[in-house]
């Protein structure tokens, strides 16, 4: 009749929130696991008494009480932090690893870490699921492939100072079960620091209130082809994917003389508050995308007051970091391209504005803009088409493609930056559809010289 009551084994602590704080989830930080007959039980306060499908735990005690009764069943306590640390080269195949509840610090609060001389690794055909935190961690430039990520209490895969990181063909889905903020780094995937990135064939879902795919602090010359972000949770009560695609303080990189872009192609958006956003972001394009479904802004391009100061930044990010040279990756919201695009409605269509108008350069809203042409745009409320910015940080809205091409200097200087677009309800017409560069249908594997409005590949698959 209960109460059911064992040892525990560890005798961990409550995870800090102390600059990474909890949503709606009261107990998420909570450290411990438990699945009964394979069902995971949902935690409560330390020593309340739990009712079925719930557990509690009594730290001064050093034990675990279920709600559920065990009798006949099979009761799994995670009780261990990490599966693998990694830090030299492997080649990691076909292997499941689940039920791990790891500790929050720098790298290791993961299923698997990799770090020390670890790159080139190679993991495939592999499932990471139920960590207490993260699922994958890596500092290093390994291969992902055919991988799924699932169940994770909060981020599914980090990577950092990983130059030519690849992932190719992956699942992550149901991670942020513990309902953390997006804020600092809660997301699908989350990539700082790093050179040279290609993530393709991927599919991302069902991350509350987090990031779906997030490159953020110095990424470089990234690539991210034929991703689908669904952002839509199944958790009761728990709110949709803040961002769906999102670029922060990140750019092309200036190397050599060169200017650089990042690109995201072949993406699908919906179910989230921001599908894409770029946020001090410079050199970034996004093409052929298909965008709905979105509760706030389709692409949401903002500069803010940061700048790179070189060196070790601390900034909002606790956990610091080099920054990367500021010539190379300015934190400068210049340069967006935005082609070939199928842009539902849902809230606004397209923002560009310095909020707040500070620092130098200030930024009107054409600034931000390299070139618009071949996108494809639903008809629009009033005032929710396209919205720039003005020099006092208000916006103008822009409600058709003729008032678009008619802006006064107020929201920047349009000169070509406007090529031929399309609004209508109907479906869209590859007429209005510009070439890719070669390099990008080299990538994604599509013959040269093709048009095509929204995405050309069909959406990844979720089995390998």
């Amino acid at each position: 009749s209960g109460p059911y009551t064992a040892t525990l084994g560890p005798n961990w602590s409550p995870i800090s929130t102390t600059g990474f704080p909890l949503t709606s989830d009261p107990y998420g930080n909570l450290p411990e696991q438990v699945w009964i007959d394979g069902v995971a039980q949902k935690q409560i306060a330390d020593g309340a008494t739990p009712s079925a499908g719930q557990f509690s735990v009594n730290r001064s005690a050093h034990t675990i009480t279920l709600g559920t009764s065990p009798s006949g069943k099979e009761v799994r306590v995670a009780d261990l932090n990490n599966a693998l640390t990694v830090s030299a080269q492997i080649e990691l195949y076909g292997i499941g690893i689940r039920r791990y509840s790891p500790v929050v610090q720098e790298g290791l609060s993961a299923l698997v870490y990799f770090g020390g001389t670890s790159q080139d690794s190679v993991v495939e055909n592999c499932v990471f699921q139920d960590s207490g935190m993260v699922g994958i961690n890596t500092a290093r430039a390994i291969t992902l492939r055919n991988i799924t990520v699932q169940d994770c209490g909060n981020t599914g895969i980090q990577v950092t100072t990983a130059n030519n990181f690849r992932m190719d063909r992956f699942v992550i889905r149901r991670c942020n079960r513990g309902l953390w903020r997006a804020q600092p780094h809660t997301a699908g995937i989350k990539v700082t620091r790093t050179e040279g990135l290609i993530a393709k064939d991927g599919l991302i879902s069902d991350v509350p209130g987090a990031m779906g795919f997030w490159l953020d602090v110095s990424v470089t010359k990234s690539y991210a082809l034929n991703i689908s972000v669904d952002g839509a949770t199944t958790m009761p009560g728990a709110p949709i994917m803040e961002l769906g695609l999102h670029s922060e303080l990140s750019d092309g990189g200036y190397y050599g003389g060169v200017q650089h872009y990042s690109w995201y192609v072949n993406c699908r958006v919906k179910n989230t508050k921001h599908a894409v956003k770029f946020l001090d972001a410079g050199y970034t394009n996004i093409a052929n995308c298909k965008i709905e479904s979105y509760a706030s802004v389709g692409i949401y391009l903002q500069q803010d007051g940061r700048r790179n100061p070189g060196g070790r930044w601390e900034g909002t990010n606790t956990q610091g970091g080099n920054t990367g040279d500021p010539y190379v990756v300015p934190w400068v919201g210049f340069g967006t391209g935005i082609y070939n695009n199928d842009i539902g409605q849902g809230g606004l269509q397209v923002i560009a504005y310095h909020d707040p108008p500070s620092g130098t350069p200030l930024m009107l809203g054409w600034d931000f803009i390299d070139r618009i042409e071949g996108n494809w745009f639903r008809p629009a409320p009033p005032g929710s088409m396209v919205q720039l910015g003005r020099a006092d940080g208000s916006r103008s809205s822009y409600n058709t493609l003729a008032a678009l091409a008619a802006t006064p200097t107020a929201v920047g200087i349009r000169g070509t930056k406007l090529g031929t677009n399309h609004q209508s309800n109907s479906a869209p017409s590859d007429s209005v559809a510009i070439e890719l560069p070669e390099e990008i249908t080299n990538m994604l594997g599509v013959p040269r010289g093709i048009k095509r409005v929204g995405p050309i590949l069909p959406e990844p698959t979720a089995t390998f």
